[in-house]
């Protein structure tokens, strides 16, 4: 089991920016994943009635906000699954970080059910959940994100999360 993580930190109120890594070198399938997203929500002060309908709570990103590459992935068993979850430094309770594939990249063989086109988010929780899968290398997959949540009832501050994707081998 390989991770490989996209680091996700805070600048000013809402912010994140990626900062690719790469698996190490080790036998069976990899993934390298890069890109990043600043999201900056500031200049809302305390807000009348009617600025609530304007204040959005869906924020996305980018699309696509990061590239993911499969390397390796020959050998007996081709097939592979990204998992991916978040570890937080400081998040706060009822937002929620999702992603979404925007493309299959090139080469290779990509399927999940979860596509931005399609309108369709899987939650980035604390733990590992299943967002793709495939067989052979596909490079430049793209990956989109949303986060859900943000309101007036969420104090401003500095916020941050990583995102981390486990490449494992085999099919779901």
């Amino acid at each position: 089991m390989r991770e490989v993580g996209l680091l996700m930190a805070a600048l000013a109120v809402w912010g994140l920016a990626g900062v690719s890594a790469a698996a190490g070198p080790a036998p069976g399938p990899q993934v390298v994943v890069s890109g990043d997203w600043t999201l900056t929500v500031e200049g809302v002060g305390v807000p009348t009635l009617s600025d609530l309908p304007a204040l959005p709570t869906d924020w996305e990103s980018p699309m696509p906000v990061a590239r993911a590459t499969i390397r390796r992935a020959g050998g007996r068993s081709p097939g592979w699954q990204v998992l991916i979850r978040r570890v937080d430094g400081l998040w706060p309770s009822g937002v929620t970080l999702e992603a979404c594939l925007t493309d299959q990249g090139r080469g290779g063989t990509v399927q999940s059910p979860y596509r931005c086109s399609d309108r369709s988010f899987v939650e980035v929780g604390t733990q590992d959940t299943l967002f793709f899968w495939g067989s052979g290398n596909p490079s430049d997959v793209g990956i989109g994100l949303r986060l859900s949540g943000i309101s007036v009832d969420v104090p401003p501050g500095i916020y941050m999360t990583a995102v981390v994707y486990t490449i494992v081998a085999g099919s779901p």
